[in-house]
């Protein structure tokens, strides 16, 4: 049991797991490490890391778990580290619940996951993606929020998530995939965006149903996407409701309000207008970082 312990300035990592399991990670500070803040390597098991803080590390992640399943992450504040601000790969089962991950390159990273739950986190401000998961399956996100990323939320090359109830504001995508299949989108709302949902590259056999995505430049856009179903949603007020490009097939999308496909493909100036839209997002986000960092120095000062 660690509990209230201070890790600061190491060269290294501030806290480190190496095949060590059943611990509890309690109330400690590690920040500002020549590595990672707190890092789980290793078989390490059933470990419960609860009011942690790992901020301003340096070169790595803010938290770390590798090859480890079934552990719980609770309350931890991992914010303005170099690369992530919590990343796990290779693992199984774990949890993570009210999570705070500000001003990282990423917020949440799940690589080569399975059956994880990401319950009530916060991932904005990140300067990529707020939370990016690759190569996983099976893994349910439920009331998490990422607004003023870059990306909002991105799978690439996944299977069977379930995604419910979360909030994507303000980012260029709100929620993007690549090469997601059979995922299951519920109750999320994406507003404010250049695209509210983006489904790309093959992402196959998903459902949206009963999702929000309003004041974007698109509410749905499918590219290279086909036979999902896109059903009961509300996609008014967007420049354009929906879109698929003609390389997309069988795709059913019915009954979403009066919401017609309007956009068309060929339109001199309209990837200017997508650009640009972008860039100005990533604008004002790279203002409210840069601020953010002063804010936090002035405070450590």
């Amino acid at each position: 049991m660690l509990i209230n312990n201070t890790a600061f300035k190491n060269t290294n990592h501030g806290i480190c797991l190496d095949h060590s399991s059943n611990n509890t990670l309690t109330h400690n500070i590690a920040n500002e490490n020549g590595a990672d803040g707190i890092s789980c390597w290793n078989l390490c098991h059933n470990n419960s890391f609860t009011d942690n803080t790992a901020n301003n590390n340096k070169k790595f992640y803010g938290i770390r778990i590798v090859s480890s399943d079934d552990n719980t992450l609770t309350h931890n504040t991992a914010n303005v580290n170099d690369r992530w601000g919590i990343y796990i790969s290779g693992s199984s089962h774990n949890i993570l619940i009210n999570n705070h991950v500000e001003l990282n390159d990423r917020g949440i990273v799940l690589i080569v996951t399975q059956n994880f739950e990401l319950i009530n986190n916060t991932a904005n401000y990140n300067t990529e993606y707020g939370i990016y998961i690759e190569q996983s399956n099976h893994d349910t996100l439920t009331n998490n929020t990422a607004n003023h990323n870059l990306y909002g939320l991105f799978w690439q090359d996944c299977d069977h998530e379930t995604i419910i109830n979360n909030t994507a504001y303000n980012n260029t995508c709100g929620f993007l995939t690549s090469d997601l299949d059979y995922g299951t989108f519920i109750q999320n709302t994406a507003n404010n965006n250049t695209s509210g949902f983006y489904l790309m590259s093959t992402s196959d056999h998903n459902e949206l149903t009963n999702n929000i995505a309003q004041n974007n430049t698109y509410g749905v856009y499918l590219d290279t996407s086909s036979c999902n179903t896109i059903r009961n949603n509300v996609l008014e007020n967007n420049t354009w409701c929906w879109y698929q490009t003609s390389n997309c097939e069988d795709n059913i999308i019915e009954d979403n309000g009066d919401c017609p496909e309007t956009a068309p493909s060929n339109i001199p100036g309209f990837l200017w207008l997508f650009i640009i839209l972008g860039l100005s997002i990533s604008l004002g986000l790279l203002i409210e970082i840069m601020r953010k960092i002063w804010i936090l120095q002035f405070l450590d000062h």
